[in-house]
C-alpha cells in the first residue's frame, strides 16, 4: 500500500466533491458520534450543494443505535444492501479499511474516494487523504472542509459535528 499524504489534500478533495452528483459517505462499524456524525454532518452539507447522499455503517441490517439516534441526518442512513451506485466516496473517521466491514468492497471498486481520519493508525487506503492526527476528532477535519466548500453550517450539520468533537474529547476534557 502506497503511503499516503503527510499534509490534507484539500484541493483535490473540493476538487473531486465538486465534479461528483452522488457521494456515499461511510462510517465504520459498531459506529460512535464522531464516525457517524461526521458522516451525517457531512452528508448533509453535501445534500445543500445538490449532491445525491447516502451514509453507511459496513453491517447488514444496521440500524442506529438508540444512542445516535439524536443525531441530525439518520434519513440518509442506507444499509450496505439497499445502497444506490455512487461517484464518490467517502470515509469518515476509519484508520483501516477492515473497520468497513461490508463495505470495505465498495471503498475498494470506488475510481475516487476521500479518507477522512484523526488516528496516527491510518493505513493509508483511498485516494485522496485528509488525515490529521493532531486534530481532536473527525468531526473537526470535516467542518474544515465544509468551510473549503464554502457551504453554509445549518444547526442540523453544527449538531452533528458537535457530537463527533463532543464524544472525542471527553465533553472537551481531553485533546
Amino acid at each position: 500500500m502506497a503511503p499516503f499524504s503527510s499534509a490534507p489534500e484539500w484541493d483535490k478533495a473540493v476538487s473531486a466533491i465538486a465534479e461528483s452528483s452522488s457521494v456515499l459517505l461511510l462510517a465504520h462499524v459498531t459506529p460512535d458520534a464522531d464516525a457517524l456524525g461526521s458522516a451525517l454532518g457531512l452528508g448533509l452539507a453535501l445534500e445543500g450543494m445538490g449532491k445525491q447522499v447516502q451514509v453507511t455503517v459496513g453491517e447488514t441490517g444496521f440500524t442506529t443505535p438508540a444512542s445516535l439516534s439524536f443525531l441530525p441526518g439518520t434519513e440518509l442512513i442506507r444499509t450496505p444492501e439497499d445502497l444506490s451506485p455512487v461517484d464518490l466516496v467517502i470515509s469518515c473517521d476509519v484508520s483501516s479499511d477492515a473497520r468497513l466491514g461490508s463495505a470495505k468492497s465498495i471503498l475498494q471498486e470506488a475510481a475516487v474516494s476521500i479518507a477522512i481520519d484523526h488516528h496516527p493508525s491510518f493505513t493509508g487506503f483511498g485516494t485522496i487523504h485528509l488525515v490529521d492526527p493532531k486534530a481532536a476528532a473527525t468531526a473537526e477535519i470535516v467542518l474544515e472542509l465544509i468551510d473549503r466548500l464554502e457551504l453554509p453550517i445549518t444547526k442540523d450539520i453544527a449538531g452533528a459535528i458537535f457530537s463527533g468533537l463532543t464524544t472525542d474529547t471527553g465533553s472537551f476534557k481531553y485533546q
